[in-house]
């Protein structure tokens, strides 16, 4: 019985740590099978793929990541920057000069700046900014905000940054 009992240990601990390689095996295949849906410009069966995959294994950076441009190119920004926020929150390399999450701030900078909602378009280009330091699109767009609400030397600075970018550039 004691033999018995000190086979049966170790086997369940190798199936007990099997079990979270295998839910994120499948997990990957979701986010695989959104891509390809993707691809073919199936917005809504992508998002349905990636929400499978963050049902299985919600600690998946690339499922948010992923999710966040479907969702972003279905129109729903905030759906996308949560999304973007989690994925972040998971894996901060993913986030760092990522052009799909900066641009999903910037639009939705320049939408809540034609809404008059003045502090959430400075939030959403001060993080497009923290996010890719080095792109020249978002200082020019909180560049030219900048300066529409009166802080023209700020606004300046940063026209003249985005343009010293872009020389650096090229």
């Amino acid at each position: 019985m004691k033999r018995l009992l000190l086979l049966a240990v170790p086997t369940l601990l190798v199936i007990a740590a099997s079990v979270p390689a295998q839910r994120t095996d499948s997990a990957k295949k979701y986010v695989k099978h959104g891509l390809e849906r993707f691809s073919k410009n199936d917005i809504a069966g992508a998002i349905a793929d990636y929400d499978r995959a963050i049902s299985i294994d919600p600690r998946l950076a690339d499922a948010y990541l992923n999710r966040g441009k479907a969702k972003r190119a279905a129109g729903d920004l905030d759906g996308a920057i949560a999304d973007y926020e989690a994925m972040a929150e998971l894996d901060v390399s993913m986030a760092i000069n990522n052009r799909d999450i900066t641009q999903a701030y910037l639009n939705r900078g320049y939408i809540r700046s034609n809404h008059m909602d003045l502090d959430g378009a400075l939030a959403d280009f001060d993080k497009a900014i923290k996010i890719s330091p080095a792109d020249p699109k978002a200082y020019k767009y909180r560049g030219k905000f900048l300066i529409l609400v009166n802080r023209a030397s700020e606004g300046q600075a940063d026209l003249i940054n985005a343009a010293a970018l872009e020389r650096a550039k090229k």
